[in-house]
């Protein structure tokens, strides 16, 4: 399913060595998606660590997650990777991708959200990781005006 939501913040920045292509850094990136999530949920979104797996010696390991609601129900990872300047993605964007979504899974929370800053990269991982991740996770794509949703299934 495929839905997509009107935002009002736009990507300004550009980056020197592309052609006038976005360039999205994490804090603005994180800066973005809190301002959309306290639009669509009311509320205000802070990094925030939270309980996650279960060590084998049995304490718990904590992750700090870019942005949690203050009842901790809802909590979204951030990631700005791109596409390599030859169009391929690499192995290590990739896999630190389902590294977040696997924390994303384990995490006790009732909407889970993975944010992607690059259309390309978004693209690709979805199109890779289809059947692959929990129906959980929340696959959000940001865009310059808008934010498409893709819950996968």
């Amino acid at each position: 399913m495929l839905q997509t939501i009107k935002i009002s913040q736009h990507i300004q920045a550009t980056s020197s060595n592309t052609k006038s292509e976005p360039l999205i850094t994490s804090n603005y990136a994180i800066i973005n998606a809190a301002k959309w999530l306290k639009a669509k949920y009311g509320m205000e979104f802070n990094s925030k660590p939270l309980p996650f797996a279960t060590r084998l010696d049995g304490t718990i390991a904590f992750h700090k997650f870019e942005l949690v609601s203050p009842d901790n129900q809802i909590v979204a990872k951030v990631k700005t990777h791109t596409m390599n300047p030859c169009g391929n993605v690499s192995s290590a964007k990739i896999l630190d991708t389902y590294v977040a979504c696997e924390m994303l899974k384990n995490v006790a929370a009732k909407t889970k959200l993975l944010i992607l800053t690059d259309f390309a990269f978004y693209e690709s991982f979805n199109n890779n990781s289809k059947g692959r991740l929990s129906r959980q996770i929340k696959i959000v794509y940001t865009a310059d005006k808008q934010l498409a949703v893709l819950t996968h299934s």
